[in-house]
């Protein structure tokens, strides 16, 4: 809010002072003309007044004085301040100024929010500061304002923000309400963006006009988390001083005060529960947007009264008018977002985003008024040339008529388990059964649910499953085929059981859990076979029982078949599945001929990765799960078939593989994923090898501390400590997978990297000085090099793939995993760059020093782990029964390893000294999932990401 808008708030609230106040109503009418958001201002300001509430910690209207006796600029215009350079005041508001201002290190412009001096001598107002950060960096979506960082410099502290070049929305309704179509674009963007914030634990707590931006290419941002509060429990980073203690008890309440009795929010959009004091959830997120919806639509407040106490009780008692007019049609979404009652509201935001989309489908598929005005004008001109019109429809007909309507166009999702624990998934070809696997710890149960229903049956138990495989019906709809590692106490590992239950059938001739693919008349299967450590992947097909097994085509390795998800084209000439080409290193989806095993690749689009895929049944196309090259999350996509061209079904923050279709075509189930991973730090103590051998490692959780500043999705794909005590780690902050630096207690957070192509696998030199990581910018995956202060960024490989960096004990050298002579190896280039050579032969990768630099760890062929000499050699030693371990890693004294494994139903970082083998589990995450785990160079505390990872049955309805 800038300087003028507060003198004329000023002027009007001083004039309603002079007045009585049975004659306020009629002041405001006059001078505020219409205007409902300075209206609103001037009313909340005398109710603060009136019940000696206070906005920013004093008296509302000497809160504003402050501001405009402060609004002499803090920050001069040229000025830099850390690495942004200040090129203009923006406006002034209640949390102090706004700048422009130019991000000199990565050349964008950014938004400095800064704290007026006098506030810092206020710690309840300085908390608030850090809490606006804190809350709104935990968010990472397209609808929510990004913070790039917090800055406290010489005394100022500062919020650095993108910049949002638009108007608020405050803005375009003092212009005009809205139409029903443009509300709904607004309300469906903010509802998603609360969606995404009540997922992460997050409430707002002050959802209005002033705090949604509309941006000129029609994005909505929800700003100002400034009011936000963790949900209870949620709050890691929460911190209790002298200043503060008197406030807890009103915060563990539920409202968060910054003196005693003042609420927090903006009074006409406050639901009753926050009104009456009560805790507050996502629903008081929920009421705000159906008040704000109401205001788009109607130009008015749907509760007005004079003073604070008439509003809150219009709030709590009253039912606000109805709509009107081409608004009608959101009455029933206002009416149960505005419900009295938090139980009869929408439960979730979700739920809420569901039926504001569904209600924009059925607007988008029916003609409005001013459509159908139009198509009479057009009826009548058309009448008058009917013999030029009839030629016209001839041609178009001809020409379109045949053109098959491209699948999935329009969607609906409905979300079919919500336990958050399934494995696999498929659906019946007639679409009334969907199967799926179960997680339940350690071993896995199979069920099937009916469609539409609540009925699921459990047709294995949890005893009987150690891991399973892929899930598929047979084309009859009576059975269900399933790969599981012996626990069923029959020989084999694939069986077969009727779908309305009974007993599991083993299929001995079946492969080894391998998923299987029918022919459309059901009688022949396709199926995936690998041999990894010689670099062979091949494509079969047998008769249904798994007999007659023929080799259609095999692949050696740099090319190979990436997946074991296979489809059989409807006319039995084709089975497509997923392929590595080593011209590029790029999974394609490739089109097998059937007779000679030939093949076509069938999209030159290049791909992140590719999971599942599905004929169409009319051979348009395939349904797939993949990811772009810019994309670490798979969505739904539709691949035309023969052209090649890609189309996004789902664009949402989730995660999709696993897919399956019915046999019309109408409708798709996938695994739907959702993973929200932060970084913690913890201390280690160690106490050297106990008597019984184990490594005697022991981490204080209750020490643990977040250090990623809420950033969901951190260190999705990689972190490291620096030799000085700092964290590198990748993060989808900003849409993309960049690499972030930040200090071990969280400040001093940074980008290093800012490239829409996957930056990740992030590793430090002994000097601190450089980070190399592994991207995609240049074609396929290479290894780079950047500074620590984000300067001086290079390409030091230029191989065929190259994964895995990490440097040499004495920074001489950067040992990879590459894939230059067709399978995956060990290799060497010096950090200077120059020429690259190969220091292990046989199948390698992902190579770990041990702390004195004399020997390395690296993953063989088989899945084991391997230990050499530096100086190089054969092996000295292999650990087979480690093939279930991820993240191995050496322990800071060189004595053991460490590593990550899911055992007992949980992720559980585990410890094994070398010479006794004995495993220790040293931190168990139960029920978090954990992704990426690092020990600090002295050893003395490990950085990791945590979070959750929950995944559900979805299906997804073609809509014609």
């Amino acid at each position: 809010m800038d300087a003028q808008r507060w003198q004329q708030i000023e002027s009007i609230f001083q004039g309603a002072l002079e007045r009585e106040p049975s004659a306020r109503a009629a002041f405001l009418d006059e001078r505020c003309s219409g205007d409902a958001g300075l209206r609103s201002e001037v009313e909340a300001m005398l109710a603060s007044d009136e019940q000696g509430y206070s906005l920013l910690e004093g008296n509302a209207f000497e809160a504003a004085a402050g501001l405009l006796a402060e609004d002499q600029a803090e920050l001069a215009d040229g000025e830099t301040v850390d690495h942004y350079q200040v090129l203009r005041l923006l406006g002034v508001g209640g949390m102090g100024q706004v700048y422009l201002a130019e991000d000199t290190r990565l050349s964008r412009k950014v938004a400095l929010k800064l704290l007026p001096a006098r506030t810092t001598q206020s710690p309840s107002r300085l908390r608030r500061f850090r809490q606006e950060a804190r809350a709104a960096s935990a968010l990472n979506h397209p609808n929510i304002l990004t913070i790039h960082d917090i800055l406290e410099v010489g005394g100022r502290h500062l919020i650095v923000t993108e910049y949002i070049d638009g108007e608020a929305l405050r803005q375009r309704l003092e212009q005009a309400r809205l139409s029903t179509e443009q509300a709904l674009d607004v309300a469906i963007q903010v509802a998603s963006a609360l969606s995404a914030a009540h997922q992460a634990g997050i409430i707002h707590r002050d959802i209005k006009p002033e705090n949604i931006m509309l941006r000129r290419d029609g994005l909505v941002k929800v700003l100002d988390f400034g009011l936000a509060k963790l949900v209870e429990g949620q709050d890691p980073a929460s911190e209790m001083t002298d200043s503060a203690a008197g406030e807890s008890a009103a915060q563990t309440g539920g409202m968060t005060t910054t003196e005693s009795g003042l609420l927090m929010g903006t009074v006409p959009y406050m639901s009753p529960e926050q009104l009456g004091g009560q805790p507050v959830d996502a629903g008081t997120d929920i009421y705000s947007l159906g008040v704000v919806i109401y205001e788009m639509v109607t130009g008015r407040l749907p509760f007005k009264a004079e003073g604070r106490s008439a509003l809150s009780d219009s709030i709590l008692k009253d039912d606000p008018p109805p709509l009107s007019g081409d608004g009608i049609r959101l009455q029933g979404i206002v009416d149960q977002a505005l419900r009295k009652q938090r139980e009869e509201r929408y439960l979730t935001a979700g739920e809420l985003l569901a039926d504001l989309k569904a209600l924009k489908q059925t607007l988008d598929a029916k003609p409005t008024a001013a459509t159908e005005a139009s198509r009479a004008r057009q009826r009548r001109a058309l009448a008058a040339l009917a013999l030029v019109v009839m030629v016209i429809a001839a041609v178009i007909f001809f020409a379109f008529s045949h053109r098959p309507r491209q699948a999935f166009q329009h969607i609906k999702l409905i979300r079919l388990t919500t336990f958050g624990k399934v494995w696999g998934t498929a659906i019946s070809p007639d679409g009334k059964h969907v199967a799926y696997f179960k997680d339940e710890g350690s071993k896995l149960s199979l069920w099937v649910k009916e469609v539409g229903s609540t009925t699921e049956t459990l047709l294995v138990a949890a005893d009987n499953i150690k891991a399973g495989g892929g899930i598929t019906f047979s084309r009859d709809n009576q059975f269900i085929y399933f790969g599981a590692t012996p626990g069923i106490q029959v020989p084999g590992s694939y069986y077969r059981i009727p779908v309305g239950g009974g007993t599991a059938v083993a299929m001995p001739n079946l492969p080894d859990r391998s998923p299987i693919n029918f022919s459309p008349d059901g009688k022949r299967i396709a199926y995936w076979r690998n041999d990894f450590a010689n670099g062979v992947t091949s494509i079969l097909i047998a008769n249904e029982d798994g007999t007659g097994e023929r080799e259609l085509v095999r692949r050696q390795a740099p090319n190979y078949f990436s997946s074991s998800i296979l489809s059989w084209s409807v006319d039995s000439k084709m089975i497509a599945c997923i392929g590595v080409f080593a011209s590029d290193g790029y999974p394609s989806v490739v089109a097998v001929n059937v007779e000679d095993g030939t093949e076509k690749r069938l999209t030159p689009q290049r791909w992140n990765s590719i999971q599942a895929l599905a004929w169409l049944p009319d051979m348009s196309g395939l349904i797939m799960t993949a990811a772009d090259v810019t994309s670490l999350d798979s969505q739904l996509w539709h691949l035309a078939y023969p052209s090649g061209e890609a189309r996004k079904i789902t664009n949402d923050l989730n995660r999709y593989d696993i897919i399956s279709l019915t046999a019309d075509g109408s409708a798709v189930v996938a695994a739907q994923e959702d993973r929200q991973f932060r970084i913690w730090t913890a201390p280690v103590k160690q106490d050297g090898v106990s008597a019984d051998g184990s490594a005697g490692f022991s981490v204080d959780m209750s020490l643990a501390r977040e250090i990623s500043a809420n950033i969901s999705n951190a260190a999705r794909s990689g972190l490291c400590w620096t030799p000085d005590g700092r964290v590198v780690y990748s993060s989808l902050e900003n849409g993309y997978c960049d690499l972030w630096i930040v200090n071990a207690d969280g400040s001093n957070r940074r980008q290093l990297t800012n490239d829409p192509h996957i930056d990740n696998e992030p590793a430090v030199s002994p000097d601190s000085r450089y980070v190399v990581f592994t991207s995609q910018r240049e074609g396929s995956e290479h290894i780079w090099i950047v500074g620590t202060d984000g300067e001086n960024l290079w390409q030091l490989t230029h191989g065929r793939v190259e994964r895995n960096p990490v440097f040499s004990p004495d920074g001489k050298w950067v040992y990879y995993t590459s894939w230059e002579t067709g399978k995956a190896t060990v290799w060497r280039i010096p950090s200077e760059g120059g020429e690259a050579e190969q220091v292990v032969e046989a199948t390698s990768s992902t190579p770990h020093f041990s702390p004195d630099g004399h020997l390395f760890i690296f993953r063989t062929g088989s899945g084991g782990v391997s230990i050499m000499r530096t100086e190089g050699g054969p092996p000295i030693k292999t650990f087979e029964n480690l093939r279930d371990a991820s993240i191995i890693r050496w322990t800071p004294d060189g004595k053991a390893l460490s590593f990550l494994a899911y055992r007992d139903g949980s992720d559980a970082i585990w410890v094994m000294p070398l010479d006794t083998g004995k495993q220790q589990k040293l931190i168990n995450f139960k029920p978090d999932s954990m992704w990426f785990y690092e020990w600090s160079s002295d050893g003395k505390q490990l950085a990791f990401a945590r979070g959750t990872l929950t995944r559900d049955v979805v299906l997804i309805n073609d809509v014609k």
